[in-house]
């Protein structure tokens, strides 16, 4: 069978990689990292089937590459201080391969839920192909990207601005920017460039990302979704500054590899202390804070148990260093904060989701200004004639001019990136449940007449809408 062999030569393939080590596994893992932030900042942005392939192939293999070492690392009594000179060329290899392993494993699990079939052409090579397109997944897609258009056409004067004046602030980068032993590169910028690079940090966030997951005072820990998501703004802020500042660097010197000066590791209180010194935050909330943007061993399973996973800003090595990954800062830090939030504080995650339906209520009723609409606020039951419950009703509208209920169920789709299973249940419950809604309401409907929906309507303010009895 073409899946059994594939999945036979992929173990022999990942063992291979774990017995490959070039050096101890903390070099090991700071390569890897660092392989990762090359990558991403020589393929991204261009449209090339190469360009886009190659990093593909990175972005879904460092996460393996990675929690197989890192797992030793954290494990060992002391280092091994075993180092060779080809440790730059294995880590790009290992990752690279580790990417297409993932791959193949992400084929296989979508074969698995029946949308890829896989044949063997010969003893060492696969044909992959889909069995038909996920219109579901499509609609999601084009529903995301007509949010980022409208964040666009929201902004799209200051975007001009920003990417008017980004050539000429760049090439004036290099009058700031120097060479430091400790670090490779260091850099003072004059508050006039931390301003333009704050505008630009929040232009990026507000159109790549999704910021409306929770309320801004929704507690996590004691601490409110507006102090995690002001921390997304600095983390892509210091992320966009210091890719910026090492392309300055090199341009002015062509002998530095970026290799050396992208990927950081600071001490997480230096970190800690500049941001207190920004922001006027105690000590203690910023390391709260810090400590859910980082990747660590306690949750290395959460975060890397998936193929193409999320990354992380920072990553903890010995003591109190943090490894600053330029990937993680510009990837998507709000995915990583979200996933970190439900593992840290399942409690307040799950009051947090069941504060949207409020929210998402709110902002349909905005919607519905005019003094002809009658709203209900109240979580309403639909019942039987008999009593038996039916459904309930998340919101509800009356149009006095047409005489019009409009009944509304609101619905909440998290965000599921690669990970095949999660996908297939959120969708598959997401459909399955909207139908089994939308049937229980027809089904009622039809049980009334046109002339008792207004009953009906009035019948919401105890909280029940029930099929009146007797009429026509």
């Amino acid at each position: 069978m073409p899946v059994n062999k594939l999945q036979s030569l992929l173990l022999l393939e990942a063992k291979r990689i774990e017995n490959s080590t070039n050096a101890d596994h903390l070099t090991s893992v700071i390569q890897i990292i660092k392989t990762i932030d090359d990558q991403y900042q020589l393929n991204f942005g261009y449209e090339s089937l190469d360009a886009i392939q190659k990093l593909a192939k990175y972005e879904y293999g460092w996460g393996y590459a990675f929690s197989l070492f890192y797992k030793k690392y954290v494990g060992e009594l002391k280092s091994k201080n075993i180092l060779k000179k080809n440790i730059i060329d294995w880590a790009d290899s290992v990752v690279y391969l580790a990417g297409g392993i993932e791959l193949c494993n992400q084929a296989l699990n979508f074969e698995k839920a029946g949308l890829m079939s896989i044949s063997l052409e010969n003893d060492n090579s696969f044909r992959f192909a889909k069995l038909f397109e996920n219109d579901h997944e499509k609609y999601e897609l084009l529903s995301l990207q007509y949010n980022h258009y409208k964040k666009n056409i929201k902004f799209e004067g200051r975007l001009q601005l920003v990417e008017k004046e980004t050539p000429k602030v760049r090439n004036e980068l290099i009058k700031y920017v120097s060479m430091c032993k400790r670090n490779g590169i260091v850099y003072d910028l004059p508050t006039r460039l931390l301003d333009f690079y704050t505008e630009s940090a929040f232009l990026l966030v507000n159109n790549t990302v999704t910021l409306d997951d929770f309320e801004e005072d929704d507690k996590f820990g004691d601490i409110t979704y507006k102090d995690f998501i002001d921390f997304v703004y600095y983390v892509q802020k210091i992320g966009i500054i210091h890719r910026d500042c090492c392309v300055a660097l090199i341009k002015h010197n062509r002998t530095i590899p970026m290799r050396k000066i992208l990927t950081q590791i600071l001490e997480q209180r230096d970190i800690i202390k500049q941001y207190c010194v920004e922001t006027g935050l105690p000590i203690q909330k910023v390391k709260q804070i810090i400590d859910s943007f980082t990747l660590s061993e306690d949750n290395i399973d959460t975060h890397l148990g998936y193929p193409k996973p999320i990354p992380a800003p920072f990553i903890k090595i010995k003591g109190d260093k943090l490894i600053v990954s330029t990937y993680g800062c510009l990837k998507n830090p709000v995915y990583f904060l979200n996933r970190e939030l439900k593992r840290r504080y399942p409690e307040d995650f799950f009051n947090a989701v069941n504060n949207r339906e409020i929210r998402f209520r709110n902002q349909l009723y905005d919607i519905f200004k005019q003094d002809n609409f009658i709203k209900i606020y109240d979580n309403v039951v639909l019942k039987a004639p008999n009593g038996k419950i039916l459904t309930d009703i998340d919101a509800i509208v009356y149009d006095k001019k047409s005489n019009s209920l409009g009944l509304f169920q609101l619905k909440w789709q998290d965000n599921f990136t690669t990970n095949i299973k999660e996908r297939r249940s959120r969708i598959s419950n997401l459909i399955a449940k909207s139908i089994e809604w939308i049937d229980k309401v027809d089904g009622w409907i039809k049980t009334e007449s046109h002339n008792n929906l207004w009953e009906c309507k009035t019948n919401c303010v105890n909280g029940s809408i029930t099929t009146p009895r007797g009429g026509n």
